[in-house]
Formats: structure tokens, C-alpha cells, sequence
């Protein structure tokens, strides 16, 4: 699928994009961590987490936004992103709470284009940094991380997912001077 700048525009979500955005970040997760997370769960069970996750839980976090990559009639790319909910976090702190690129639009520059207009937006609200938690073994992500700038922050923490027990690792970047 190819793409042209005039093609995509970037914009926030509005609730009409509630079930595109479940079935994205479903089919996002079965590419991106097949071979990480247990096949059942990822066949399974996302599904219904994402679902009951985006309609409980995320209008919960004040401050908190997703950002959509639209083009060719469909939902392309989002980031989730606001206050930032680790311990450590300070008003100044943001986190990305989840991103994800359509699987059929990767390598196209898409999640670096979306990512940098929510950040751009994240620093017109006074944040200064942004966290991110990437699972350990998702070595693509790391990558797209880190050719961006972000760097490793030495926190981790231990996730359970389904009946595999994950370990991430944090990224930062400076989004402000």
C-alpha cells in the first residue's frame, strides 16, 4: 500500500472511533508480540481486554488523549498519551500509554509522523518528557525507540499476561527545553 503525505492527516479521536480503535490495537498486538505472548491470549482474550480496557478505564485518565493517523478511509496508526502514572511521574511528565501502526502500514514513517504531533501537542499542554514502557522482548520497538532519539531509563517492572509473566523496560525522551 502506498502512501503520499496528502494522504494521511492526523487528528484526535472522537468516541465514533471506538471499535476501529479496538480492532487496530487487536490486530497491532497478534503481529507485533506473536512469539512474546501466548498464542491463546493473543487469539482470544486481547480482544475483550482491549474492549472493556478502552471503555472503562482510559476516559478515566484526566488529561489523557489518542491521537489517530487516518488515510485512505481508515485508521492507519493511534498513540494514547497523557499524565504520566508511574510513581516517579511529575506534572511535567507525560507517558505513552499505547502505540500502535496497522500492521499493513508499517515502514511506511507513519508512526514517526503520528508520534511527533502528539508530542508537539504534549508540549503546548507544558510537558517537558515522555515515558513509554516497551515489553523487553519486542526488539522492533526498542529499535523504533531508540533511532528516534529515546533512550533507556534502567526502570522495569514484570507484567502477567495471559499465563506468560513479561518484563518491560522504560523509554524516555525530552519533548521540551
Amino acid at each position: 500500500m502506498a502512501l503520499w503525505a496528502e494522504d494521511v492527516r492526523f487528528e484526535l479521536a472522537t468516541p465514533s472511533d471506538f471499535e476501529v480503535l479496538v480492532d487496530l490495537h487487536v490486530r497491532s498486538w497478534q503481529s507485533a508480540y506473536a512469539g512474546i505472548v501466548p498464542d491463546g491470549f493473543l487469539a482470544h482474550e486481547i480482544g475483550p481486554m482491549f474492549r472493556a480496557w478502552r471503555r472503562d478505564e482510559l476516559p478515566l485518565l484526566q488529561g489523557s488523549q489518542t491521537w489517530l493517523a487516518r488515510g485512505r478511509g481508515r485508521v492507519l496508526a493511534f498513540a494514547d498519551l497523557g499524565p504520566g502514572r508511574d510513581s516517579d511521574a511529575t506534572s511535567a511528565r507525560a507517558e505513552l500509554y499505547a502505540f500502535h501502526v496497522d500492521p499493513d502500514a508499517r515502514g511506511l514513517g507513519l508512526g514517526t509522523r503520528l508520534l511527533s504531533t502528539a508530542l508537539e501537542g504534549l508540549s503546548a499542554q507544558g510537558y517537558e518528557v515522555i515515558t513509554a514502557w516497551v515489553l523487553e522482548a519486542n526488539y522492533a520497538a526498542h529499535r523504533f525507540y531508540l533511532g528516534r532519539g529515546w533512550q533507556k531509563d534502567g526502570r522495569t517492572l514484570v507484567e502477567k499476561v495471559g499465563s506468560a509473566t513479561l518484563r518491560e523496560v522504560r523509554f524516555f525522551t525530552v519533548i521540551s527545553a
